[in-house]
């Protein structure tokens, strides 16, 4: 089943949006199982025309058993999955994939899996590149996980027929786009005091 005309329209402003906050490159591949595991690009997003293009005409396959590369890991284990060094990517790629990315610029990847859970069918991977190493890294999963969970919730809703009353903009935090441009977790540290008082006794507070 591939994705109609008002399905990719969704997934076009959600693109826009993210590489407006991040000011990076992303775009939406559809999962086809039954066309040997290929993904499809549906989704343009600020990519220029030459890069698009020849982004468009990669081969990308979703291989079961692929244990290494971060389209298939993304897909299979649906997860979310982070290059901090493209270097160490490329050396595993061959093709046009390869060539892709030593063309394309890009420094890091992010990308996380999006499902139809009404259905349990993975409908595709959000693919997210930058010109800058280490921009996405493990730190920055927590950012991704909350990117990623506001996209399924309004993919989630979307399918159900329901109507979008929010925008994209209006249902990711701020907070993710904030902990992957500062290369931060959502792990925090805190200190204080905490003051019991006893006013009725040893047995009661």
């Amino acid at each position: 089943t591939t994705l109609k005309t008002t399905d990719k329209q969704i997934f076009e402003k959600i693109v826009g949006e993210i590489d407006k906050h991040l000011m990076i490159k992303s775009s939406f591949l559809e999962y086809r199982p039954d066309d040997n595991h290929r993904l499809e690009v549906k989704t343009r997003g600020s990519f220029l025309e030459i890069a698009y293009e020849f982004f468009q005409k990669t081969p990308w396959r979703a291989l079961p058993g692929n244990n290494q590369g971060p389209l298939a890991v993304a897909i299979h284990d649906r997860r979310i999955v982070t290059v901090s060094n493209i270097d160490l990517l490329i050396i595993q790629l061959h093709g046009k994939s390869k060539e892709y990315l030593e063309i394309s610029g890009a420094k890091s990847l992010g990308l996380f899996p999006v499902e139809d859970v009404n259905s349990g069918r993975m409908l595709g991977v959000f693919w997210m590149e930058s010109d800058i190493f280490g921009f996405f890294s493990n730190v920055s999963e927590d950012g991704i996980g909350i990117i990623s969970a506001a996209v399924n919730s309004l993919v989630r809703e979307h399918f159900s027929n329901q109507k979008l009353s929010l925008q994209i903009a209006q249902i990711v935090p701020k907070k993710a786009f904030e902990l992957i441009s500062n290369n931060q977790s959502l792990v925090e540290n805190h200190s204080g005091y905490l003051v019991l008082l006893d006013i009725r006794g040893s047995t009661e507070i």
